[in-house]
This record gives C-alpha cells, structure tokens and sequence, in this order.
C-alpha cells in the first residue's frame, strides 16, 4: 500500500496550516480505506466512533435512519471532505450512519493513535483540532441563521443553496446540509 503524502492531505481544511514535518508526525495514525461499491457502510449510526475519514474520491452520504427502515439523506460529501471528526476531539456513538454512493477512496485516522498524539502534546495533533473546531462554528453557525429563516418564513439567500417554491423543507435542508458538510453533488 501506498504511503499517505502531505499533498493529499492539503485539499482538506481539517489540516490546513500544517508544515510538511507535522503532517509527517500524523501519518502514524492513518491508513488507507477502499469502498468498493455504492451502498457500502463506512459506519452505522449509535455504534462508538474509532476514526475519522478523509474523502480522497468518490462520494459518501451521510443519513439518519428512522423509523420504518427509512433513512433520510442528511448530506453528501466529495473529495477533501472529514466524515466522523469529532472524534478526534471526543469520543461517543455516531450520530448518522455514512455510506458510499460510488468507489470511494479515504484516508482512515486512528482515533486511539491521534489521542495519543494529543496526550504526548503534539502541535499538528493540537492544529488539527483547531481546525476541526473552526469548521464545527461555522457549521453551527450558517445552521443556526438557516433554521432561523425557516422560522421567519425568509427566502434563504442564493449564496447558500438554491431551492423552488415547490421543494420542502427537508429538501431544502438535505441541499443546505451537502453543501456545508462537505463537496458533494
């Protein structure tokens, strides 16, 4: 297997800032992940979290099954995408089950192997959850300024993701979510 290079980690914001000797420092927990084909599981939703994922290629979808069997599309994410970084800052039962929609290549970081970079005070660790943590306010944030227009009955603004008066709110919302979650299509 091909070792993991500091270039295809830089697409992805969660490892933004980093020199190339700190990227070598996080290599230690990471290895490579193939999804075969549409429809395999990476992770199921209430199972403990073990890793984190970066999207090399492909395309993953994150859903919340409910009842009935039924999953409903939360988003979907490409190339440069974090699927299941949280984590890397704190353990628990994953929240949504993620699956591929085509081939998927990813790079697997070791949620053990990254903590105990963090035990060891390791700055690249530390940098990458800053990171992590950026994106989870803006995240929180363009959630909140959503939901608060659908509240008000506000046309949401073009710059965040296009809808028609006919599409519903969990359209609308599923459309919204892919597009801050990650790049896919």
């Amino acid at each position: 297997m091909l070792p993991i290079t500091p270039d295809e980690l830089k697409i992805c914001p969660a490892f933004r800032g980093l020199s190339d000797p700190d990227f070598k420092q996080l290599v230690v927990c990471m290895s490579r992940r193939y999804l075969a084909h549409a429809g395999m599981v990476l992770f199921e939703n209430e199972v403990d979290s073990d890793a984190a994922y970066v999207i090399q290629s492909g395309i993953l979808v994150a859903e919340m099954p409910v009842e009935g069997g039924v999953a409903v599309e939360m988003a979907k994410m490409g190339p440069g995408a974090v699927v299941g970084e949280l984590c890397l800052i704190r353990g628990g039962p994953r929240s949504l089950r993620v699956k591929a929609i085509s081939e998927a290549y990813l790079i697997r970081i070791d949620r053990e192997k990254f903590v105990d970079l963090r035990r060891a005070k390791n700055s690249a660790a530390y940098t990458v959850i800053r990171n992590i943590c950026l994106t989870m306010c803006d995240r929180l944030r363009k959630s909140n300024e959503f939901i608060e227009r659908e509240l008000r009955h506000e046309t949401p603004m073009a710059a965040d993701f296009t809808s028609t008066s006919e599409e519903s709110l969990a359209e609308r919302a599923r459309t919204y979510l892919s597009k801050l979650f990650g790049r896919g299509s």
